[in-house]
C-alpha cells in the first residue's frame, strides 16, 4: 500500500479501487493507449502493476489481447468505434476502460454499434465533474487473482 510522506499508509486511489473491484490484479496484462498513455503507464508501474505496455490506437499489439485496455483520453462514439475495429484488442473476459464527456448518454457512446466489434458490454459507469469513466467487459468473467 502506498504511504504518505509522514510514513502512514495512504488511502488507495479511486482508480486503483476501480481496478480492484473489476478483478484486475497486479499480474494482469494491461495495455494503455491514448494521448495520456505514458503518464498512465508510469502511474500503474509505480503502484506495482507489472505487465503494462503502451500501444498505438490504430494497430494491434504484438503482445496479443489485453486483460485490460485503458484508453487514456476522452473518446466520442466515432473514436471508440475506430479503436475497437482497428486498435488493440481485449481478451475474452477482459476490460475496456474509457473516458467520455460528462453528460453524454451511455448508450450514445456504448450503444449497439460502438461495442459490437469488440463484443463488449457496459458494466459500470462512474460519473465525474467533466468526464465519466466507463468500464465494459468482453465475454466471460475475468478470473480474479488469489
Amino acid at each position: 500500500m502506498p504511504t504518505h510522506r509522514s510514513g502512514a499508509p495512504s488511502a488507495p486511489h479511486p482508480f486503483e479501487l476501480l481496478l480492484n473491484d473489476a478483478g484486475v490484479s497486479r499480474a494482469s496484462r494491461i495495455q494503455v493507449t491514448g494521448v495520456s498513455a505514458f503518464a498512465t503507464l508510469l502511474w500503474l508501474l509505480r503502484r506495482g502493476y507489472d505487465d503494462v505496455t503502451v500501444v498505438r490506437g490504430q494497430c494491434c499489439s504484438a503482445a496479443g489481447p489485453a486483460d485490460v485496455l485503458i484508453v487514456a483520453q476522452t473518446c466520442d462514439a466515432d473514436e471508440l468505434q475506430a479503436l475497437l475495429r482497428h486498435g488493440p484488442h481485449v481478451a475474452p473476459g477482459g476490460l475496456l476502460i474509457v473516458q467520455t464527456l460528462h453528460g453524454s448518454a451511455p448508450f450514445e457512446v456504448f450503444g449497439g454499434e460502438a461495442l459490437v466489434p469488440g463484443g463488449l458490454a457496459l458494466e459500470r459507469r462512474i460519473l465525474g465533474a467533466h468526464r465519466d469513466i466507463n468500464v465494459a467487459r468482453r465475454g466471460e468473467v475475468l478470473a480474479r487473482a488469489a
